[in-house]
């Protein structure tokens, strides 16, 4: 299977209205027939409703006509029916009616699986590869702890049979409470408020565990019961959840400073910090004068309390002084040390001094709104405050933060909640009030109580399908687990050394996690994990969380590694509302941190606190010491509504780091992101994320990123309103990145850059729609921003920004005045776009964004090459003319080894930027790749070609790190070890598109030769040949048919010295072996220190190419290598969806339109 063909199901309608009502009125025709001859009436109706469907049919109201398939498009759930499998060993199990006595099988099945440490006699003994089968309709309770391995394709599966009982099969982690339950009186909950106490019940259990999830089912709904709180608040704004929270009016920080001498300094000082902040947005909120006073002084720190700390003021390195004296900063403290005394003048006002110690408290942080957990242990009343330690350093709660308290027994006085008090390890008392005061005799609730229902770890070939997982148990906060909450508390965990691990057509519900991968050591290594076809909904942090460890403080140098991961047609919803971890695995609905080659296909999202999808692709290297030469990330044909909706900075959907990232077919609709502390306090107007930072498409320090044929819808553009849709794409660093053919519509800002890095990015033919604030926000720090590497050209905006654009600190006021500037940068391509009148599309605020018949984006030509990810990429050239200097081709190749220290330091590596030879602005010209500029090159054959010096190949260079707050801040590559054109005894294949002028033989394509090396050039016969000398012997092969027609065509010539003939030669798409001579050397070395070539060989009798390069790229790997075959490379390259739009069709008309949907008239239709 191809994925990037794969058909999706797009709300597609088969026929017009125009096209129902004609065939309706035809098959009235003979009904009527009897009638027309004697009644006029009846025959003057029939023939005006004939005539109204014919011209509804041929001259069709917009919002009616055959443009696409779809009334609007839509990605709906389509996942594969479950298939039963079963090998030849099966075990069933019943745990209502089954014994661990029987024999395991349908007749008589057991009560437990083996894994179950319940498991007694003969299900605890049994051992061995087997396909488990749970009944249908029957809830198995308990946790499973897997012991075995499956093997390559004999697995261990977990699954039900579907002639083995009715309805679903489920796994719960909870026990049943159906009755017991009696009715509080003032002498049995005196601790209950007395105004509820009499619709408040209790239950006493004897059980070694606390339920801090507990669920009511009701009339078949599953109702969850949250722990008594205070405000008793409910979602009444879906874009704002938390609008009901209660709002700190202050906060104070208790921090100690370490300082080099404390002598002068004394209790009630006021004291102020040298230090500055790196303010990389211009936020004037982040230069408010701090007000910090001495609380405390002993010989090595003081300690303060901090009223307004100011971001930078304070840190190691600078100076304090309190206007007498000075000191040096040596440390402050850190993030488990500093103390919150967070202030409610409002409701915090309670004389007694314990009134609120024990409670737990659920806040925000004015940085990122996801909220936090929180034991209170000291509270003043004269201060009205509230001591607890958050664990977030000085960056922790503040002032107009919102929060709730939860888990004392006071707060228990409302319907719908819960109190669950402990008295020793084996007992406890259970308070509840159901919804509506109902008797929770007549009802059933399920308390949680396994941690985790499936474990697995170090196993194998293991499969879950066809299961239903509720009702797991969570763990207390407070603790240092809590902070990674998730790795101790999910419903599927998969830890250690694991592969060929699928969880497929199950349903996840009702859990505090629900798919959580993450290593323990250094070394693991995850491969092969698969969830699939799963319906995963209410969970309180992530759905699908999987992980090399790369974001864990104790993990992040293990080294650990997640290869191969799929994720594909999922239905997830109502994730992320919960979350305990401070750390690693958050509020995000599917996230895959650290993958390698990674799939993320047909899930459809809705109601996440947190990113619906988010890829953090590989690493940079100083996470692990981990090269990575193959990653290739694909992320599809996915939807994601109501995203950030606990959390600010992040996207709907987002992809990081490392390339190539496939961002394609994808729509992202009202991500939101609110601030609510910022919106408070901060004065500013007129800003992107005064108040929201949502983001529709998210390139997080993406590099080598394609987004293309994106739908991103938002649902406010004004950024001086509460709450709005902040940009629809948006990259933060990253280069590398091409975003095309995206329809945007309804943001404040369309495209938007910021950060230390901006250069080799193209941003062509999108359509954006209705922003607010600027269509294009490129506002990197100018000095770093390379304008003779971008690209303008092809965009369609409609809408009244308040200013067309900005690019660095500039501000534009017109797309004429944007386009002057970009011209005088000489970018390589400055055209940007056109300023639509009209409306472009159908209906946008209804997201039907087909073009209508008169939109300017029709034809608007816009083509792009998308090249498909290969193995250890060492050279990669588009041919793309240089305005600037039209000597230099850049370098867009990308290995992702150890020179990838750390992002900010990613501009300071070379780039492998061809210099031409005799090459001026008449040598380019238009390829078969795209047209947004002339991105093919002539060469005449006799004195034009291009080289890259071999000094440069191997030389060490000098990096630095644009913004550093942990050493080292730079360093020094050693030259010697860099992985380059020039090769070893290393596989490798060259890929090139071109064509020779017809007839043309004997001249040299690519070379880097001298006494020893590799030649791909045209032989005398006009074929294709590669050429390998080891210096004492060599070996050639050539092409099978010859190449010199004077058309183009796409070559690749491989090197697999494990094979005696080890070149194959690849000509467009299919096997061309033809001649072979000699021998090759399996050990021999190929480097020389010749400079690579392109257009002519290095002999003493120079031999040059005279046609034109289109695309080179140079790969020291094989196809395989490359985890890919000539077909896949092949068919992406030449039709691949870069070169459709988003449902996967071609031009209708001329040219490629704008956007994401082509318009279709009824004639192409037809």
């Amino acid at each position: 299977m191809k994925i990037y063909s794969k058909t999706f199901k797009l709300n597609q309608k088969k026929y017009s209205t125009s096209w129902i009502l004609l065939k309706t009125m035809m098959k009235l025709r003979g009904a009527l027939t009897k009638h027309l001859t004697n009644n006029t009436y009846i025959k003057i109706i029939y023939f005006q409703f004939l005539v109204f469907s014919f011209l509804c049919l041929f001259f069709p109201y917009p919002a009616d006509s055959k443009n696409l398939a779809s009334a609007y498009p839509d990605i709906k759930w389509e996942p594969k029916a479950f298939v039963f499998k079963a090998d030849t060993s099966t075990r069933y199990i019943d745990y209502e009616n089954g014994s661990d006595i029987n024999p395991g099988t349908k007749e008589k099945p057991w009560r437990h699986h083996p894994w179950d440490k319940a498991a007694k006699w003969k299900a605890a003994m049994c051992k061995g590869i087997h396909t488990y089968c749970f009944k249908k309709g029957v809830i198995y309770r308990g946790s499973l702890i897997a012991e075995e391995s499956g093997e390559p394709g004999n697995p261990i599966r977990l699954t039900v049979d579907p002639s083995w009982g009715k309805e679903k099969a489920g796994i719960y982690g909870s026990i049943r409470i159906t009755k017991g339950w009696k009715r509080c009186t003032d002498g049995k909950c005196p601790e209950i408020p007395s105004e509820g106490r009499i619709n408040t019940w209790y239950i006493d259990l004897n059980k070694s565990f606390v339920p801090r999830l507990v669920w009511e089912t009701h009339n078949d709904k599953v109702i969850r019961i949250p722990i008594a709180r205070t405000p008793n608040w409910k979602i009444t704004n879906p874009d704002d959840p938390r609008s009901e929270w209660w709002e700190l009016t202050g906060c104070i920080l208790e921090v100690k400073i370490f300082l080099d001498q404390t002598d002068g300094f004394k209790a009630g000082d006021s004291i102020t910090g040298t230090g500055k902040w790196a303010d990389l947005d211009r936020n004037p909120d982040n230069l408010i004068k701090g007000r910090n006073r001495i609380t405390e002084i002993t010989k090595n720190y003081i300690k303060i309390d901090s009223w307004n700390w100011k971001k930078g003021e304070i840190k190691a390195g600078a100076q304090i002084t309190n206007s007498s004296v000075k000191a040096q900063v040596l440390k402050i403290s850190g993030c488990h040390e500093v103390i919150s005394r967070l202030m409610d003048d409002k409701h915090f006002n309670q004389k007694d001094p314990e009134y609120w110690i024990g409670a737990t408290m659920w806040a925000e942080k004015e940085s990122m709104p996801k909220p936090d957990a929180e034991k209170i242990i000291g509270y003043d009343p004269v201060e009205h405050s509230l001591r607890v330690k958050y664990h977030r350093g000085v960056r922790g709660q503040s002032k107009f933060d919102r929060y709730y308290l939860e888990n004392l027994p006071k707060f228990l006085d409302h319907p719908g909640e819960y109190y669950f008090k402990k008295r020793d390890k084996h007992f406890g008392r259970l308070f509840i009030r159901l919804p509506k005061d109902r008797n929770p005799n007549l009802s059933t609730l399920e308390l949680a109580k396994e941690n985790v229902l499936i474990d697995i770890h170090n196993k194998n070939h293991i499969i879950i399908a066809g299961l239903g997982l509720r009702f797991s148990n969570t763990i207390d906060c407070g603790s240092s687990k809590a902070w990674y909450a998730p790795l101790y508390a999910s419903a599927i965990r998969i830890t250690g050394i694991c592969s060929n691990i699928k969880i497929i057509n199950s349903e996840i519900a009702h859990v505090s996690a629900g798919i959580i991968a993450w290593p323990k050591k250094k070394g693991d290594v995850f491969d092969h994990i698969e969830v699939s076809d799963s319906h995963i909904h209410d969970i309180d942090s992530s759905a699908i969380g999987l992980s090399n460890g790369s974001s864990h403080c104790l993990m992040k140098n293990a080294g650990a590694r997640l290869i191969h991961v799929n994720i594909l047609r999922n239905r997830v919803s109502n994730v992320g509302y919960r979350v305990l971890s401070h750390w690693c695995l958050g509020p995000h609905a599917i996230h895959v941190e650290g993958g390698e080659l990674v799939k993320i296909t047909g899930n459809v999202v809705d109601k996440c606190w947190g990113a619906g999808i988010l890829a953090f692709n590989g690493s940079d290297y100083s996470r692990g010491c981990v090269e990575r030469p193959l990653m290739r990330t694909l992320i599809h044909h996915n939807k994601v509504t109501n995203s950030l909706l606990g959390m600010q900075d992040y996207g709907g959907i987002a992809s990081w780091m490392g390339g190539p990232s496939y961002v394609y077919c994808n729509i992202s609709g009202n991500p939101v992101g609110y601030k609510h502390a910022h919106y408070r306090k901060s004065k500013k107007k007129d800003w992107y994320r005064t108040s929201c930072f949502g983001v529709g498409v998210y390139f997080d320090g993406q590099y080598k990123g394609y987004a293309f044929n994106n739908i991103i819808w938002g649902k406010n553009n004004n950024v001086n309103e509460r709450i709005y849709n902040s940009c629809a794409f948006k990259e933060a660093m990253g280069f590398l990145n091409t975003v095309f053919n995206n329809t945007m519509y309804n943001f404040g800002v369309g495209i938007h850059k910021d950060m230390t890095q901006h250069n080799r990015s193209y941003y062509l033919g999108n359509l954006m729609l209705d922003m607010g604030h600027k269509f294009i926000q490129h506002e990197a720090k100018p000095e770093v921003i390379e304008y003779h590497s971008l690209a303008y050209a092809n965009n369609i905006f409609h809408g009244e920004p308040s200013s067309f654009g900005k690019a660095g600190w500039k501000t534009f006021p017109s797309l004429l005045k944007w386009q002057n500037f970009m011209r005088s940068k000489k970018v390589m391509a400055s055209q940007t776009g056109v300023i639509a009148k009209k409306p472009q599309v159908i209906n946008a605020a209804a997201r039907d964004f087909r073009l209508k018949p008169d939109s300017i984006a029709i034809d608007m030509d816009t083509k792009v090459f998308v090249p498909w990810g290969l193995y250890k990429v060492v050279g990669e050239w588009g041919f793309y003319h240089h305005p600037a200097d039209p000597s230099i081709i850049l370098g867009e190749n990308m290995n992702w080894n150890d020179e990838w220290f750390q992002r900010a330091m990613f501009q300071d590596i070379p780039r492998n930027n061809l210099r031409g030879r005799n090459i001026d602005n008449s040598d380019f010209q238009s390829g078969i790749l795209e047209n947004w500029t002339k991105g093919a090159l002539k060469f005449n054959g006799s004195n034009q070609y291009c080289e890259i010096p071999d000094e440069f190949l191997k030389k060490g260079y000098k990096w630095s790190r644009l913004t550093c707050k942990k050493k080292p801040c730079n360093g020094f590559y050693n030259g010697k070890k860099r992985i380059s054109l020039d090769m070893g005894t290393n596989n490798f294949l060259i890929e090139v598109i071109f064509k020779t002028i017809k007839g043309f033989s004997n001249g040299g394509i690519v070379c880097k030769y001298a006494e020893k090396g590799y030649i791909l050039d045209i032989d005398n016969n006009g074929h294709a040949r590669l050429r390998l000398d080891f210096g004492l012997s060599e070996c050639s092969r050539s092409s099978k048919t010859a190449i010199n027609d004077g058309k183009w065509h796409h070559l690749i010539a491989e090197v697999n010295r494990e094979s005696p003939e080890g070149i194959t030669i690849y000509l467009d798409g299919k096997i061309s072996n033809g001649q072979w001579r000699g021998v090759i050397n399996n050990t021999g070395s190929l480097s020389n220190t010749a400079n690579f070539t392109v257009g002519k060989t290095t002999f003493a009798d120079e031999k040059h190419f005279k046609g034109i390069i289109d695309f080179l790229r140079i790969s020291r790997g094989t196809l395989e290598d490359a985890e890919t075959t000539i077909d896949e490379l092949y068919n992406w390259e030449f039709d691949g969806p870069f070169l459709k739009d988003f449902y996967g069709r071609t031009p209708a008309g001329k040219y490629r339109d704008a956007g994401a949907i082509e318009y279709i008239n009824k004639k192409a239709a037809d």
